[in-house]
């Protein structure tokens, strides 16, 4: 695992709301700027949380592939109300980032996502993190258990995690493996 310092929640805010004197020395923060300008301070702490939410779990097996890239700016666009541009800069923002994404210390995404979402945005973020997990077809037990310390800081109840979780048992990694050691088995009925 690699690592970085923490990063505090509002350095990772100032990433998606660069200063003009940012913006005015790099052309991709000065389009970032614009783009986002439309959303208050919350919504963007908000933004900031959710994000680094989904690029904790697309790089808890140290990798982001394109699949996941694209589920992450899908998910941007439908539950962020992003436009298709917006989310493309974002993601091209995680992508520069990921490092310093990685490096947010978890308590803080976790406050952020506390502090501006309900019960029901929460278990909706839990289901995005399995989608993103998923998008390359198997969730590994890395991500599967980053999820779950997830759900566990949004105080998502196990039930309810397990309910979500359910919903993607064909791409999880440990029940596949479970499967083969049982000579193939699907293991669908429970």
């Amino acid at each position: 695992m690699l690592s970085t310092s923490p990063m505090p929640i509002r350095k990772l805010l100032a990433l998606f709301a660069p200063s003009n004197s940012a913006a005015a020395d790099n052309p991709f923060s000065a389009a970032l700027a614009t783009h986002v300008k439309r959303f208050s301070e919350d919504q963007l702490e908000y933004f900031a949380g959710f994000a680094g939410q989904l690029t904790r779990v697309a790089y808890a097996d140290d990798d982001v592939s394109e699949a996941e890239i694209e589920v992450i700016s899908r998910l941007l666009i439908e539950h962020a109300g992003m436009v298709a541009e917006e989310a493309r800069v974002v993601v091209d923002l995680i992508a520069m980032q990921l490092e310093s994404l990685r490096g947010c210390e978890e308590f803080r995404l976790n406050r952020a996502i506390n502090a501006h979402a309900s019960r029901a945005e929460k278990e909706r973020l839990i289901d995005f993190l399995f989608a993103v997990a998923a998008a390359d077809h198997l969730i590994g037990n890395d991500e599967d258990q980053e999820i779950r310390r997830i759900a566990n800081a949004l105080d998502i109840p196990n039930p309810t995690l397990m309910e979500i979780r359910s919903r993607y048992r064909d791409r999880l990694e440990i029940l596949r493996h479970a499967a083969s050691m049982r000579g193939g088995e699907s293991g669908s009925d429970g």
